[in-house]
């Protein structure tokens, strides 16, 4: 263990043996004389010669203690988007409508006009000179409290920017345009010229970097908190019935616009990177699921109130088994789609799936006989209160022939390679 170490005595020769005893042998001589080669003589003439005798091997040192080793220790882990989100119990009774206003500010400083806006990409390049400008979020808030009371009155191209982002809400005819609308020209002037005081090109924070933390992105922070401050004082957002109080509430605010910045932002600007165009699909599939829906609710109720089997309100409830509309690029145009489970997509199944679609007795079922048999009232009564066996017999047989069925053959196969390679079931689905 301790083979590396070199131990020297002066007791013992350098090949480890104890010195001779011989009357011959010169005396001992001390230790650092032997390491400088010089000689003790003594002054006082010659003496008798003493006898000597050899000491025994020294003490074996205890080798040092090594110092406890200390655990090793983990970085904490980054936050995630989801960290940031606030739920509604973490939001105090009555600040919606400051969450609310606080969202429209931080929109109207992204110049971000409707829902699906994204914020721009910020790069390496843009983030740079700030960082090496600021060291600490204090020296951040004093920058901004400071440049904003020196410059208070200062003119520049920023009446240009706002005139040009209020001619530009005009085109829009949603929510959000319309509440930015309604801000005070005087707040948006103060909001685009503290981002040109401090030499941004636009507000513009790096909300993909999920680090809200770094110089860069605290400068944007301390630039939507003190505008809106300001703004909300000098009444700028009276229209949104804010409340001052949590206004001056620096803590809640700062949970306000991490969630918003850093949960839901960083969330939607993801997707749209990877599929651009993403949310403009999403709001677009909005309407088309509340359609759904209240077709939806509308038809469940007659089906439930004419006493309709189980299996056709169990189809009456999935917003999916209705109407299938989609927009298209020519205008309101509607078609409908091929969804999963129906003739056109079962048919392209591969047959463990068209195998799971099944009751629990083994047997194929289906809820709905042939569209013919559904085009009017007085055909639905024929079919609508036969027993299972009766309906399968004089209607379903009929929708089966559509299908490619499973065959025995084909089954007995796929359970000769589950059972010898295993088989993880997938969810049961019936029609």
């Amino acid at each position: 263990m301790f083979s590396h170490l070199s131990h020297f005595s002066p007791n013992y020769n350098h090949a480890g043996n104890p010195p001779t005893t011989a009357s011959n042998t010169p005396p001992h001589t001390p230790p650092g004389d032997a390491l400088t080669g010089s000689s003790f003589q003594s002054t006082a003439g010659p003496t008798a010669p003493t006898s000597t005798t050899a000491p025994g091997p020294p003490a074996k040192k205890k080798p040092p203690k090594k110092p406890p080793k200390k655990a090793p220790s983990t970085p904490p882990k980054p936050k995630q988007p989801s960290d940031w989100h606030l739920c509604k119990l973490q939001v105090p009774e009555g600040s919606k409508r400051t969450k609310t206003t606080y969202k429209l500010h931080l929109r109207t400083l992204w110049e971000l006009m409707t829902q699906y806006s994204i914020p721009p990409q910020v790069t390496d390049a843009d983030k740079a000179p700030f960082m090496r400008r600021f060291t600490s979020e204090e020296q951040v808030r004093q920058t901004i409290t400071s440049s904003l009371d020196d410059h208070s009155t200062l003119i520049n191209d920023c009446t240009q920017q706002v005139t040009a982002f209020r001619a530009s809400l005009l085109e829009t005819n949603i929510i959000i345009s319309g509440n930015m609308q309604r801000i005070q020209t005087e707040a948006m002037l103060l909001m685009f010229r503290m981002v040109a005081i401090l030499g941004l090109p636009r507000w513009a924070l790096d909300v993909l970097s999920a680090d809200p933390d770094s110089m860069y992105n605290l400068l944007h922070e301390y630039i939507a908190y003190v505008t809106f401050k300001q703004a909300a004082v000098a009444h700028g957002y009276a229209h949104m019935g804010i409340n001052l109080e949590f206004v001056e509430k620096f803590g809640l605010m700062r949970k306000f616009y991490r969630s918003f910045v850093f949960s839901y932002m960083h969330k939607t600007t993801k997707s749209e990177v990877k599929s651009p165009r993403s949310m403009l699909k999403a709001k677009q599939m909005t309407p088309i699921w509340k359609r759904h829906a209240e077709l939806a609710k509308g038809q469940l109720e007659v089906l439930m109130a004419q006493g309709f089997k189980p299996q056709i309100i169990a189809l009456a409830q999935e917003n999916e088994a209705h109407s299938d509309d989609e927009l298209t690029a020519d205008g309101p145009v509607y078609y409908i789609k091929n969804k999963e489970g129906r003739l056109q997509k079962n048919n392209l199944m591969t047959i463990r799936e068209r195998a799971d679609c099944h009751a629990a007795d083994g047997q194929y079922h289906v809820a709905l006989p042939l569209e013919q048999f559904c085009m009017s009232w007085a055909e639905c009564v024929k079919w609508k209160n036969l027993s299972d066996a009766e309906f399968m017999e004089r209607y379903g047989k009929n929708v089966l022939e559509e299908y490619i069925l499973p065959t025995e053959e084909e089954l007995k196969q796929m359970e000769e390679w589950e059972a010898r390679y295993g088989y993880e079931d997938n969810e049961i689905c019936t029609y």
